[in-house]
């Protein structure tokens, strides 16, 4: 009998689009597949909305099936990978050795979460992807303008000297003069968490603002002990800073290094490590423990310690993810301390092994930039190529653009 329905309309075919994606996708990428079909929908062409169904209900699916098949074209297009990792792309400023500057006006870094960070001109910071939806930015002096997208997952950190500031969702400034006026702080929504020195805590919310001393008095202010605090905050200090002494007839299991990294407990990890004794740890404990340690001991400045952590880490598990992730490691810290050549070395390493690894957008722009710079622009290009061919919307694209239509 000849379906008597009305014709399929775009809506109803992505609709069923919708449906087959989210019984493929898990469901701790939900959020993901939906940007990923909103995407779609914004670029299918007008003639879709012309389909009519056939006279029979065969028809009708093979014409879903054909629109199916078309949509999921377009998601390989799209790049869209389930598990893609949190990933930003710089305007306005320059990135050399880790550190962006804005230094002719103002320089935006979007996430593809859809945060963003404005920095004023002058300001110098540094963005390291954490986690899937987690970064962390260290201020180094300037102002940031910043805009920190909600999702469930969301972790994001500010480091400015002495302080941190722990966000989930929210809208805020946040200026960093390390020898002059010091921190200011000013809430425009949301909410944030202020470990000051010495591990005392504040909660901001929207409206609020502070200002608190410089590096130096900072430090001189910091008191032996978290002063006592009302009840609630100290309990949330007591669950999300550093774990007090263990209680009379407690037996807690001490958190993992790895959970003391994603709650920005590096000075915790690093002192442990200290404990235990160096050689012990490096030659005995797990892969994760280690680059736990590697990027604990960077974060507070112990670069020494940090890079005996990645060596161990590649030269006890060759063949793994984890020691292809050494080897980028690695190149940053080689970068850091000045050392540019053997920055290359290991970012060659590190594409080679891992062409589509979680850290191969920026392993491959900075092998750019750092070929640029030691070896001069005519062996660039062909890297820069490259670059754009993978990662065209990437954080070195415009660069990478630059050198390759100047040729």
């Amino acid at each position: 009998m000849a379906d008597e329905r009305g014709p399929l309309s775009e809506r109803s075919v992505g609709n069923v689009v919708r449906l087959l994606t989210e019984e493929h996708a898990a469901a701790r990428v939900e959020r993901d597949a939906q940007r990923a079909w909103a995407r779609i929908e914004g670029s299918v062409p007008p003639t879709l909305a012309d389909v009519r169904p056939a006279p029979s209900g065969l028809g009708r699916v093979v014409a879903i099936a054909g629109v199916v098949a078309l949509a999921a074209g377009a998601v390989l297009a799209l790049g869209f990978r389930a598990d893609s990792q949190l990933s930003y792309e710089l305007r306005g400023g320059s990135a050399h050795g880790g550190v962006i500057e804005a230094e002719r006006g103002e320089a935006t870094v979007s996430l593809s979460d859809g945060s963003s960070i404005l920095a004023e001109n002058r300001t110098k910071f540094s963005v390291d992807v954490v986690g899937r939806n987690a970064a962390l930015t260290r201020l180094v002096a300037g102002k940031l303008h910043v805009r920190v997208a909600h999702n469930d997952d969301t972790s994001y950190r500010f480091i400015a000297g002495p302080y941190e500031v722990r966000v989930v969702g929210t809208e805020f400034d946040l200026a960093w003069e390390p020898n002059g006026a010091g921190l200011s702080l000013a809430m425009s929504k949301g909410e944030v968490r202020l470990v000051e020195p010495g591990g005392k805590l504040r909660t901001l919310k929207g409206g609020d603002a502070l200002r608190l001393p410089g590096l130096v008095q900072a430090v001189a202010q910091a008191p032996a002990q978290p002063a006592a605090q009302p009840v609630g905050v100290a309990a949330l200090v007591e669950a999300d800073v550093a774990p007090s002494a263990p209680r009379a007839h407690e037996t807690p299991s001490a958190p993992s290094w790895d959970a003391l990294v994603a709650k920005g407990q590096f000075a915790d990890v690093v002192r442990e490590a200290e404990t235990l004794g160096l050689d012990s740890v490096t030659e005995r404990r797990s892969p994760g423990d280690l680059k736990a340690l590697g990027q604990a001991a960077r974060y507070v400045g112990k670069r020494a310690l940090s890079l005996r952590a990645f060596t161990a880490l590649r030269e006890r598990n060759r063949g793994t993810d984890y020691s292809r992730q050494a080897a980028f490691f690695l190149a940053r810290l080689q970068e850091e301390q000045g050392n540019q050549a053997e920055a290359l070395r290991w970012l060659g390493t590190y594409v080679t092994e891992a062409p589509r690894g979680v850290y191969a957008a920026e392993a491959y722009g900075r092998r750019l930039s750092l070929t640029e710079r030691l070896r001069g622009a005519a062996a660039a290009v062909p890297l820069a190529r490259e670059y754009l061919e993978r990662f065209p919307q990437g954080a070195y694209a415009q660069s990478a653009r630059a050198l390759v239509e100047h040729r």
